[in-house]
């Protein structure tokens, strides 16, 4: 419980233990004390993840929750996670997953409730690798919309957009 406790004095990140060196277990501050029922998430027939849902009966019975967020993330940047607030309020983030090995794929994930997402590649500080791709909607890794890549060695950063406004930027060594 120690070696969680250090881990989690940000408030939010990424869970590692050293037993385990290929589980990680995401965190994000939720006001709960997280007891509760743990179901499975499945993707094509296999375990994929877990889900701890924090909300009481009565506000899975239509209850708008997202209308007074309970926590707000913004001003918490990492290299690979940021928070942004869009033209409309809405905040959304922005954030990398998966193991970070060169030749190996990763993920791009955002939260945003609506797209289109889109996201370039640039090495870090220079010119463009990928230009705007759109990322898909999928809600399988806590995200709404996802991409994966693969890169070779080298610094990179990523740019998000929706409609118009551009938001940058996630970095990453590889």
């Amino acid at each position: 419980m120690a070696r969680i406790e250090a881990q989690t004095a940000d408030g939010f990140g990424i869970i590692t233990i050293r037993k385990f060196p290929g589980a990680v277990m995401p965190f994000v501050p939720t006001g709960s004390d997280g007891s509760g029922p743990v179901f499975a998430l499945m993707s094509g027939g296999k375990r994929v993840g877990i889900e701890l849902p924090f909300m009481g009966d009565e506000e899975e019975d239509g209850e708008d929750l997202a209308e007074d967020p309970a926590v707000s993330l913004l001003g918490d940047d990492r290299d690979g996670f940021i928070t942004r607030l869009t033209a409309d309020g809405e905040e959304v983030s922005f954030w990398l997953g998966g193991e970070f090995k060169a030749g190996i794929k990763f993920f791009l994930w955002s939260s945003a409730s609506r797209g289109p997402v889109h996201y370039q590649i640039r090495r870090a500080s220079g010119p463009v690798l990928k230009d705007w791709s759109s990322m898909k909607r999928d809600r399988g890794g806590g995200g709404t919309f996802c991409a994966s890549e693969v890169l070779q060695s080298g610094k990179y950063e990523f740019d998000f957009r929706i409609g118009k406004q551009v938001f940058s930027a996630l970095k990453l060594t590889l």
